[in-house]
């Protein structure tokens, strides 16, 4: 018997799988009580087609823990989650906390794929389930091609401030070609609002309009930012640190016996979504009076301007996790609850 063919009668008593993935090939280990075989396919279609059929027609019930590494397992992660298998994407940073604490430091794709095949039995912080489908993939994707666009064009105005300083220094005027290129920038800028635009209704028409709808009634929430909310933010998880962790807003306490070191935010999520919350706490701290009243009595207790928007940002997320999981809108007594 071929180790393919051998590979594939083990799904029958398989009580975890690990995938190990790459650009080109997917390690796939399959732990049954007795042993652990590891396979090698292409990271195509048709090959992902084939073992997916497998685990359905064997009546796989069991985790698959893969790992988010770019958009090289999306191919895998659509086709399982069509047959809703109980697939879980982790961070590489928990598969890595793993692969430390071993004793021996071997590294190759087939003992990746056994330690996230391990980690379906053995780890207690695992994600949610995974369940999505190609249209949030490429949702997700686009909102990966604007945070492009923006960090580039704040990165070409930044070199033509910097320009313009130097040219003032030397006392040389600007020229045509300079206003050209702010010019250019300028109407980068109007592109990337429209390409927002455009993929805040094409979310809406796409994914949960009523999720986003509730996010919206949260002052401060833009229909751009709902729709992010809606594509980012998982219902299902634990608690609401976890939304707030997701975005980098949780705080890392450092402190050993009678030493107390300085609180700072982790900053080890999405920075696009944390930057989007922020100017969402400054939009409700200006419009909205229960905001602009809590900012006030932060700012009487000493706290910098930063820090108190930060705060707000994270009320705003608080409360957008608690109108995702009672599917009501936002009203002002849901402020002191969250």
């Amino acid at each position: 018997m071929s180790l393919k063919s051998k590979f594939f009668s083990s799904l029958a008593h398989a009580k975890a799988i690990g995938i190990d993935v790459s650009k080109a090939k997917l390690d796939i280990c399959c732990l049954t009580e007795q042993s652990d075989i590891t396979i090698e396919i292409h990271n195509d279609a048709e090959p992902i087609r084939e073992f997916v059929e497998w685990l359905v027609k064997h009546h796989y019930c069991h985790k698959i823990i893969m790992e988010s590494t770019g958009h090289y397992h999306w191919l895998m992660a659509v086709e399982l989650s069509k047959h809703n298998l109980d697939l879980r994407l982790i961070n590489p940073l928990l598969s890595s906390k793993h692969a430390k604490a071993g004793i021996r430091k071997t590294k190759t794709d087939k003992v990746d794929a056994y330690r996230l095949a391990t980690m379906a039995l053995t780890e207690r912080d695992l994600p949610a389930r995974w369940h999505k489908d190609a249209k949030w993939v490429e949702i997700r994707h686009k909102v990966g091609l604007l945070k492009q666009m923006e960090q580039s064009i704040q990165q070409l105005k930044s070199a033509i401030s910097d320009h313009e300083e130097a040219l003032a220094k030397i006392g040389v005027l600007e020229d045509e070609w300079l206003l050209t290129l702010k010019r250019q920038a300028f109407e980068l800028s109007k592109v990337k609002q429209a390409s927002e635009k455009s993929l805040t209704e094409y979310m809406h028409k796409s994914l949960s309009s009523e999720r986003q709808k509730r996010f919206q009634s949260i002052p401060g929430v833009s229909p751009y930012l709902a729709g992010l909310l809606d594509v980012f933010m998982q219902d299902g998880v634990g608690s609401v640190k976890s939304w707030v962790a997701f975005v980098g807003l949780d705080i890392g306490i450092k402190q050993s016996g009678s030493w107390q070191g300085r609180s700072r935010l982790s900053k080890r999520g999405n920075a696009y979504l944390r930057k989007r919350l922020y100017q969402a706490a400054w939009g409700a701290k200006q419009n909205n009076a229960e905001f602009k009243a809590y900012y006030q009595q932060l700012r009487e207790q000493g706290r910098p301007y930063v820090e108190c928007l930060l705060i707000l940002a994270r009320k705003i997320l608080r409360i957008a996790y608690n109108l995702s999981h009672k599917s009501e809108n936002y009203i002002g007594k849901m402020w002191a609850k969250c």
